[in-house]
């Protein structure tokens, strides 16, 4: 199934795949190069991480209907593999254990944000710590 050329396209560096907000009906598995997945908030883009041949991206589009969270670029040449809905609930029919892989790989992703919450959290409880004790010091408080 993955074979077919018609589930191919290819995007030169720079392209954009999706675009944070649009509609998201397709997810992709990257069959060469490297896409680059970046989320803007007040004019700030940040990239939160940069997959490879193998990895997914979009599938939260085949789970709920929302707009995309995220946009995605190529990093290079890169070929993806695209499925929309009925596309992939036909494959996860075939192969259970297909629709385990999607999930593992958003529950790690998960799990990623919220180490990464915590970490932050604990880094700005910290700092207003320190600023609490330079502020007694100074007498400011």
């Amino acid at each position: 199934m993955f074979s077919d050329e018609e589930m191919m396209r290819h995007f030169k560096d720079g392209e954009v795949i999706l675009e944070e907000g649009d509609p998201g009906k397709e997810m992709y598995i990257i069959a060469k190069g490297k896409v680059v997945i970046s989320k803007k908030s007040q004019e700030v883009i940040t990239n939160l991480a940069t997959l490879r041949e193998g990895d997914i991206f979009g599938e939260m589009a085949l789970v709920e209907s929302r707009p995309r969270s995220a946009t995605a670029k190529a990093a290079g040449d890169v070929a993806v593999r695209v499925l929309d809905r009925d596309s992939f609930r036909s494959l996860i029919v075939d192969n259970p254990k297909i629709a385990m892989l999607v999930f593992d790989k958003m529950c790690q992703r998960l799990r990623a944000v919220n180490d990464e919450l915590q970490q932050a959290t604990v880094q700005d409880a910290k700092m207003h710590k320190a600023l609490g004790h330079i502020a007694v010091r100074r007498g400011i408080i």
